[in-house]
């Protein structure tokens, strides 16, 4: 894979860091209300925000990786 092509991948991949971030922060603001919801609701909230945020590292991690590459 050439510099470019490192390099586009690289910034793809802090993109799709990003969305998975604000997501984490959509989700986090809902438990911020959620006096209202029920057990079940709160867990599976946490662990979605636990996912995405994998998801973010895994998407950094690459970078990382692209980056060792270089």
């Amino acid at each position: 894979m050439s510099y470019q092509q490192q390099t586009i991948k690289a910034i793809d991949n802090a993109d799709m860091a990003k969305v998975y971030i604000r997501g984490a922060m959509v989700l986090i603001d809902l438990l911020k209300d959620s006096s209202t919801w029920n057990e079940d609701y709160i867990r599976d909230a946490f662990y979605s925000v636990e996912s995405v945020l994998e998801l973010a590292t895994r998407e950094l991690d690459e970078i990382i990786n692209i980056r060792n590459k270089i």
